[in-house]
């Protein structure tokens, strides 16, 4: 016969297998085909690397001073910059379409266009009267349709007298106009 000790153990071991087994089916499954994104063209290469390095100082100078002259070697460096993450993303993609076999079905053209990923469309968010933030959906769309209310206003109401003056000039005929011709 087993121990009360030795019966808890196999049994907390046996609660623990359970769980294991539940999270590893409940865990979405996880292709091990690795995913081309822009990070993991450029991530590791030194050139990029250099470039950024040089950009960030040079950013920060023209923040500071303003200077044009500053402003134009950093837009030079960016640009350098830029055509390099081009030519590495062209690279990249000539690298993979020159692997793609014509017969192969796992490889068709509308699959490779389907996974390439396209940018995301970056909302900014809304700055509040006392200078915090409105960053969700919800909070920008009440700031703005409470400022389209505060812009957008109706009509203006005129008083129970003005609107009775109004009614009374309209009623009467216009003065220098022959009574034919009055309105």
């Amino acid at each position: 016969m087993c121990s009360a000790e030795d019966l808890n153990i196999t049994l907390v071991e046996e609660l623990i297998a359970k769980i294991q087994s539940a999270a590893a089916e409940a865990a979405p499954r996880l292709s091990n085909r690795p995913r081309a994104t822009d990070s993991d063209i450029h991530f590791w290469n030194p050139d990029v690397t250099a470039l950024k390095l040089k950009k960030r100082p040079l950013r920060r100078v023209w923040m500071l001073s303003r200077n044009p002259r500053n402003m134009t070697n950093l837009n030079r460096v960016s640009k350098w910059l830029s055509e390099l993450l081009a030519d590495l993303r062209k690279e990249a993609f000539d690298g993979f379409d020159e692997q793609l076999e014509p017969g192969d079905p796992k490889n068709n053209l509308w699959r490779i266009t389907k996974s390439i990923r396209r940018p995301l469309r970056r909302i900014p968010p809304v700055q509040r009267a006392d200078g915090g933030w409105y960053r969700s959906e919800t909070d920008r769309a009440n700031a703005f349709s409470e400022h389209l209310q505060s812009v957008f206003t109706l009509f203006y109401r005129c008083s129970p007298e003005e609107e009775a003056g109004t009614e009374r000039l309209l009623a009467e005929p216009a003065r220098g106009l022959s009574t034919e011709y009055h309105l």
